[in-house]
């Protein structure tokens, strides 16, 4: 402790006069206790003097994990890296050399080889080495002369003095470099390729050397699998880079392979698939070609008279050679198979490349480079399995119905006890010499789809009023009325109104309250409320079309075509027709309106007519023909109601 309280370390580098060159040497060694790192400068004057001095060290304790001395080593190497890199950053002296001894030669080994592969222990630590060093800077020095030594093992009494070799450096580096330790055989780099001459000596196993993960290897089968590929051009190009590597290999390099991949690359890449493919689908039609013979009279191809081109692929021989306006894989294309897994990635690319077109669009472009047997079922499947196809189409899926107001369902009411209210038009009639407009009022049953035509004079509050009044009369009292609220009427002007524009809603609602008539209004946002009366008006119209020949008829006449569409319409069916003769007539709303359904040949029903003037059973067979009406109704007609379509 009294030697290290006297302790005094020098701190001016450099004496006097001129300086020539200034070096950094750094020693670096390890053992089983501790690694360290020292550095020194040396410098040499114009007179030929050299002066070494002390600049900084490092030392570290080994791990408490056992290692070996050659890991131990390369820390050390690491250590006296960054301390080499941390001296150059701090001093701003322009270092003519600058070299690291080490009295490892497994670490120098590790250091001159370029052909191993090292665990990642070693690997990681070299290339951070070799990132801030030169292997050419690594020299060997004996254990002897490394100054490093002295901080690794332990001794009973330090030298700290002034002259000692700790603060003075190795004497070897006031010599001059011819006299410096020499690498010893086995410290120096190991080329990779011998010189021309020489037999190259195999270096002794390394347990830090990882094993060869490649192994050169002969099969029969075709290198590249095609079905691990989705796609016809990535399959070609891949193919095109793998001839390159081989030719690379084989030293046939070309000045113009040295970027991306050329046209001729790609087409021998092409060729070499097609040629496999074809081996693997005919391989007895390929050798009678390639011989000169026929085909078997059993292939599929015989019709196509196949013949070997001179790249060794299988091409059609057909009669349309004099077609110069065509090109040559067009008029001798290449023979492919269906059952070939190339064919669905050649359809693919394709279809792709058509933008999913139809199927004839696609197999027209095909047909330009390849024939392939069965090709439209080929298509068809690869066109059922594309994605984007399946989406183009997709249908949105149509949304839930909601269930169906009580006006609907309830049974056993009057005909129009619940009715909906709709116009349609303008037609036009003619009236003395001149046109004028029309608008037809249709009133539908919301329970048994009946419905009423009124021919309306205008848009007008008190021809609605007439139209509902008229109604009334003639088919009876209405419990509720329900109408649109949304844009229903649009005038010459193509102005589109409300109901509550059009008419004036107070007097019509007085009007109907006063026949005790609820009368409600739709959403106005929401027309698929008022389907049930849209319905029944696209059935007038389409009767009207085939009825109403003349563009504006007069005003009797066309009362008379709006009484035949409505008879018409309300002898629809609500219910499926009859098979068999012995089954009912199908329901319609004329059952319950007239008693009959206004066909011909409607079957009788099974109870026994009455007798004229017997008025005491006429109210009776109304009575059940209305309840048959309605049983029927309930049985036959409502179950179709429950779908949500």
């Amino acid at each position: 402790m009294v030697a290290v309280g006297q302790f005094r370390c020098p701190r001016h580098y450099f004496g006097h006069g001129a300086v020539r060159t200034v070096e950094l040497h750094v020693f670096v060694d390890a053992s089983q206790s501790a690694f360290a790192a020292v550095a020194y400068w040396r410098v040499t004057y114009e007179d030929d003097n050299v002066m070494v001095s002390f600049v900084c060290a490092k030392t570290k304790g080994a791990p408490m994990r056992t290692m070996s001395i050659p890991r131990l080593e390369l820390q050390a190497a690491v250590l006296g890296t960054r301390l080499m890199n941390t001296v150059q950053e701090e001093h701003s002296v322009d270092i003519s050399e600058t070299v690291l001894w080490t009295d490892s030669k497994t670490v120098l080994r590790w250091f001159g080889s370029t052909h191993r592969r090292y665990k990642q222990f070693v690997g990681n630590r070299v290339a951070e080495i070799l990132e801030s060093s030169k292997v050419s800077q690594w020299r060997w020095v004996p254990t002897a002369e490394n100054a490093a030594d002295d901080a690794t093992r332990s001794q009973n009494k330090a030298d700290l003095s002034p002259e000692s070799r700790w603060l003075s450096g190795p004497a070897f580096l006031r010599q001059p470099a011819s006299g410096w330790p020499a690498p010893e055989e086995g410290t120096k780099r190991v080329p990779d390729a011998p010189e021309e001459g020489t037999k190259r000596v195999p270096d002794a196993p390394d347990e830090e050397e990882m094993p060869g993960e490649f192994a050169l290897m002969a099969a029969d089968e075709f290198a590249i699998p095609f079905q691990r590929f989705s796609s016809f051009s990535r399959l070609v190009r891949t193919t095109a880079w793998v001839l390159r590597f081989a030719r690379w290999c084989r030293k046939q390099r070309s000045e113009i392979e040295e970027y991306a991949l050329t046209a001729s690359e790609c087409e021998a890449a092409e060729n070499l698939l097609v040629r496999q493919a074809q081996l693997e689908s005919f391989p007895d039609e390929m050798r009678s070609a390639e011989c000169g013979k026929d085909v078997a009279s059993s292939s599929d191809i015989r019709g196509l008279a196949p013949y070997v081109d001179e790249h060794g692929v299988l091409r059609v021989y057909g009669r349309v050679d004099a077609a110069l306006c065509m090109p040559y894989s067009a008029r001798r294309p290449v023979i492919l198979s269906h059952r070939h897994s190339l064919m669905d990635l050649i359809v693919r690319h394709f279809h792709a490349q058509m933008k999913h077109q139809n199927v004839d669009a696609t197999i027209a472009q095909i047909r330009t480079r390849f024939w392939v047997t069965k090709m439209r079922r080929v298509l068809k499947e690869v066109i059922s399995s594309c994605n984007e196809c399946k989406l183009q189409r997709t249908r949105p899926l149509p949304p839930i119905t909601g269930p169906l107001p009580e006006d609907r369902l309830e049974a056993g009411g009057w005909p129009f006890k619940y009715t909906g209210l709709d116009y349609f038009g303008p037609l036009l009639v003619t009236v003395s010499r001149h046109r004028e407009k029309r608008w037809v009022a249709l009133f539908t049953c919301l329970t048994t789809r009946a419905i009423h035509l009124e021919l309306a004079h205008d848009l007008s509050t008190d021809s609605c009023i007439i139209a509902m009044r008229n109604f009334v009369c003639r088919r009876g009292p209405v419990h509720r009325l329900r109408s649109d609220n949304g844009k229903n009427f649009v005038g010459a002007d193509r102005e589109a109104k409300r109901f509550g524009d059009v008419f004036e809603t107070e007097r019509i609602q007085s009007e109907l309250s006063s026949r005790s008539i609820e009368w409600d209004f739709n959403c106005p946002s929401n027309p698929s409320e008022g389907e049930v009366w849209e319905r029944m008006v696209q059935c007038v119209k389409r009767v009207l079309r085939h009825t109403l020949k003349e563009v504006a008829p007069r005003v009797h006449v066309l009362e008379s075509f709006l009484i035949e569409a409505e008879n018409v319409v309300n002898s629809r069916p609500l219910t499926h027709l009859p098979v068999d003769a012995d089954q009912e007539a199908p329901l319609t709303p004329n059952d319950l309106l007239k008693g009959a359904a206004n066909l011909p040949n409607t079957p009788g029903l099974d109870a026994e007519l009455p007798k004229e003037g017997s008025t005491r059973k006429q109210w009776r067979i109304a009575r059940m023909l209305r309840d048959r009406f309605w049983r029927r109704w309930v049985l036959e007609y409502l179950p179709t109601l429950v779908r949500r379509e």
